[in-house]
């Protein structure tokens, strides 16, 4: 079901800036913060109308928001949800705090009585003195520059949405793969989420956080990977591999190396083509690997050797032509292939 509900958007610009606001006509906004109220309590109720709002660029500009929304940071959304319309109360709370003034009188205020539902202020108006006046049940979500750089910045609802999407066992993988991209997309608010989930007794709950993690590339999200590289389930740990090989974490190197003699050899052979993402930042713990005394990691390494092309490896790769498994010396004689060396040459 759809959360109503009233919601005020804080905005800043640095500079001053004319700005053609529909049928209002040019008007000029001086640098500073904004407050804008408004209410959703259509389809789709608040996650809708935010979801609309964060977008900077939209297709059709319906309301006078719309045409300032492009040329103005959004910093913080505050929210309270409930069925009465709570948008002119709120609005009159906003004018009263010290330092409002209005800019563009009937801004948003086209059905109704009020002088505008959008106030400057020089300086940072504060929730705590706002809620003071409105006594309210607010939220406060602050949006960071991460997030505004990644754009479609969803609601502390919506998110909540995601993860509960990834953990419905009912949803279709469909469904979830679609939360895990969607979730990857809001950057460092999805980590602390993903992370229970990577730590959930489900492995299929498991499974699908290492798969949202693989597809946003940061330090946590890595090392969470790194981390689940030893996780129980075979299954969650390829995944986690594979993750590493698409993010190409060098950090993954070593890990992933050691992954080559897992006990499935299905984890082993992902292990394997991960390193190859990885490039030449994998040769050293591939090269240190040809001589492990497990001939899965030997074969294993000598494999992903061999589109990495190092010469780096020559040494190794020569030793490995005598290995006592004919699948390392078969793949390190395909290395050297590679590498341009077609002659083996015998000791006299």
């Amino acid at each position: 079901m759809s959360v109503r509900g009233t919601y005020v958007l804080l905005l800043h610009q640095e500079a001053s800036q004319r700005i053609v606001v529909g049928a209002l006509g040019a008007v000029e906004f001086p640098a500073g913060w904004y407050m804008y109220v408004g209410s959703a309590h259509g389809p789709g109720g608040l996650a809708a109308r935010l979801a609309r709002h964060r977008r900077r660029r939209k297709e059709r500009l319906h309301w006078h928001i719309d045409y300032t929304r492009a040329h103005m940071e959004l910093v913080e959304v505050w929210t309270s949800s409930c069925d009465a319309r709570q948008e002119c109360e709120w609005a009159a709370a906003a004018s009263a705090l010290s330092g409002a003034s209005v800019i563009a009188p009937r801004f948003g205020a086209s059905d109704c009585k009020c002088v505008s539902h959008l106030f400057h202020f020089d300086r940072r108006p504060l929730i705590s003195e706002f809620q003071a006046l409105t006594v309210a049940d607010l939220q406060q979500e602050h949006i960071s520059d991460d997030q505004l750089s990644r754009g479609a910045i969803m609601g502390v609802q919506e998110l909540d949405q995601l993860v509960a999407t990834l953990a419905n066992p009912d949803a279709d993988d469909e469904q979830r793969e679609g939360a895990a991209l969607a979730l990857a997309q809001q950057g460092k608010r999805a980590l602390e989420p993903l992370r229970r989930l990577a730590e959930s007794d489900d492995a299929d709950q498991r499974w699908w956080a290492a798969r949202a993690l693989a597809a946003y590339n940061a330090p946590t999200s890595v090392s969470l990977l790194i981390k689940m590289l030893r996780d129980r389930d075979p299954d969650v740990r390829a995944c986690a591999a594979l993750g590493l090989g698409t993010l190409a974490a060098p950090e993954g190197a070593d890990p992933l190396t050691h992954l080559l003699g897992d006990e499935s050899a299905y984890v082993g052979r992902i292990a394997s083509n991960a390193l190859i993402h990885l490039g030449t930042p994998a040769a050293p713990a591939l090269i240190t690997a040809l001589g492990s005394p497990s001939s899965a990691v030997r074969a294993g390494a000598a494999r992903a050797l061999i589109p990495l092309e190092s010469h780096d490896a020559l040494p190794a790769l020569f030793a490995a032509l005598d290995d006592e498994s004919a699948i390392v010396s078969l793949y390190a004689e395909e290395a050297l292939w590679r590498l341009g060396i077609g002659m083996v040459f015998f000791r006299p």
